[in-house]
């Protein structure tokens, strides 16, 4: 039972260990309660972890993982963990669900035991996050094609675009050599999400 700062800091440690040592692939499940601005909250202390803080750990985990770490935060707020995410720094995972403002136990409780169920019954965690409306969905990859349509916007010419798009996505690959896609599953998913953040013409 994580019931202080010192004690989440520990069980992220024992995770990082165990997968150095053991190969462990940890799902995180996050189940406390959360603040809008001032991060997790403990019990019973009444301690809070900013969100900031909790964003470092994972990101200690997901390194290890090679970016392949999912964490559940069944916490209210519990997207605000990727509010200091950068397309410069490491993503803190690969995927992330969370609620993105205050939701009810029964909520929860009703809802997240049946994703586990998909889960390990071999469904992706694409269909298996359809059980959980109360739940938002990060993905790092998507996150990385958005940034890239918003920077591909403020090029003027489309022959222009079309490489600017090229050279990211080259450098993005670079930069998440342990992708699960192929690289040519890669291209065509930023592709598709720049098409519908700017229209399909800038592909072209």
């Amino acid at each position: 039972n994580v019931s202080s700062s010192c004690d989440f800091e520990l069980v992220i440690s024992e995770i990082v260990q165990d997968i150095r040592e053991r190969g462990l692939k940890p799902i995180i499940h996050l189940d406390m309660h959360g603040s809008e601005h001032n991060g997790l909250a403990f019990e019973p202390s009444g301690e809070f972890y900013p969100w900031q803080k909790a964003f470092r750990q994972f990101q200690s985990v997901n390194k290890e993982l090679n970016n392949n770490l999912l964490v559940v935060s069944a916490v209210c707020f519990g997207m605000k963990l990727i509010t200091p995410i950068e397309l410069q720094t490491p993503t803190p995972f690969h995927v992330l669900l969370a609620p993105n403002e205050k939701v009810t136990l029964h909520e929860l409780f009703r809802n997240v035991p049946d994703f586990y169920s998909a889960i390990f019954s071999g469904e992706s965690i694409d269909q298996a996050r359809n059980v959980l409306p109360s739940m938002d969905y990060f993905h790092c990859e998507k996150l990385l094609a958005v940034t890239l349509a918003r920077v591909v916007k403020h090029t003027r010419s489309e022959p222009d675009r079309a490489k600017r798009i090229q050279r990211l996505i080259s450098e993005a690959r670079a930069t998440y050599p342990n992708s699960q896609m192929s690289d040519q599953e890669l291209n065509e998913y930023f592709e598709r999400e720049i098409a519908l953040s700017l229209g399909p013409h800038f592909i072209e």
